[in-house]
């Protein structure tokens, strides 16, 4: 088996090296983006834009643009097995990791406290107290799941591009 990060690095490169692939990177990263910012400016009563802006700390900003962007990859390496699925047989198995990693996205957005409030509020008070109080762990395990995710896609695409030849 090749080192991992070689194994993600070269389906990555082999997935983006595709305009169209490509285009539904950029389009998929920007969309998470928008939704880690916008999602608390929606959610929580009186907030706007240029406070939420305003409160996000440098590495808020660091944390959203690495999981929009793994997200970003993630979508597009599952886009390319289906369309590998339709030519070649037994791919397609990285949906449920994708899924996982789609979840962890999400709920990467506990990288601010009022975002955690208003996303997870109805799971009741002890819960968001404790999302607050770890949210770095929660970060953490949602940027592991999407590279998981990430992984387990880059094997899919490797063993079906050496089906392809």
């Amino acid at each position: 088996m090749n080192n991992p990060i070689k194994t993600m690095y070269e389906s990555s490169k082999n997935v983006l090296d595709s305009k169209g692939n490509f285009r539904i990177f950029l389009i998929s990263t920007t969309l998470f983006l928008a939704v880690f910012i916008f999602l608390p400016v929606i959610l929580i009563p009186g907030n706007s834009l240029i406070f939420q802006l305003g409160i996000f700390t440098f590495w808020n900003y660091v944390l959203m643009i690495l999981l929009a962007g793994l997200i970003g990859l993630m979508i597009s390496m599952q886009v390319y097995i289906y369309k590998i699925k339709k030519s070649v047989r037994g791919s397609g198995k990285g949906v449920i990791g994708g899924f996982s990693g789609f979840v962890a996205g999400i709920f990467g957005t506990a990288a601010c406290s009022s975002c955690v409030a208003a996303i997870f509020g109805f799971l009741g008070l002890g819960t968001v107290f404790f999302l607050i109080k770890y949210q770095w762990y929660v970060v953490g395990i949602s940027l592991a799941l999407v590279l998981l995710s990430i992984f387990m896609s880059s094997l899919s695409i490797e063993k079906n591009c050496e089906v392809c030849k």
